[in-house]
């Protein structure tokens, strides 16, 4: 049987993390909280500020409440990871027309996040899916 790979493998930009970067996360975190008590992206927000912080099981718990409350807002999860794509596609089209009218190279700065949101989600549902396909034997 395949291992599982954490919720958080693969989260985030492809570049080292500062306290900096830190710092933004949680005070992100902090706002959407603040908004929302029940908003279901503190939780994303929690979870990568805590991965940035070295604390790998206490994001992927973060991250799982992430997917359940996307879950029960979307009614499935692929109905929330095709909310996220639809983002992404955007982010990415807006990006090229920038490009194509002389802009700048620059992608939007939270296309990798949104990404992740989607890594997060498909690797959840990966994780139900296995345990859904365990078979218990009883002798």
């Amino acid at each position: 049987m395949p291992k599982r790979k954490a919720l958080s493998y693969g989260v985030g930009e492809r570049r080292s993390w500062v306290i900096s970067d830190l710092v933004k996360a949680w005070k992100t975190f902090e706002e959407v909280k603040k908004l929302d008590p029940n908003d279901l992206e503190q939780h994303f927000i929690a979870g990568l500020a805590l991965q940035m912080a070295g604390q790998s099981d206490e994001c992927d718990v973060e991250y799982e409440r992430f997917c359940k409350k996307a879950e029960a807002y979307h009614v499935t999860i692929q109905e929330a990871i095709n909310y996220y794509q639809d983002i992404i596609d955007k982010m990415e089209e807006e990006s090229r027309k920038l490009k194509l009218n002389g802009g700048h190279d620059e992608v939007h700065p939270e296309l990798s996040n949104i990404k992740s949101r989607v890594i997060v989600l498909t690797r959840f549902q990966e994780h139900r899916d296995l345990d859904r396909n365990k078979k218990c034997v009883v002798s």
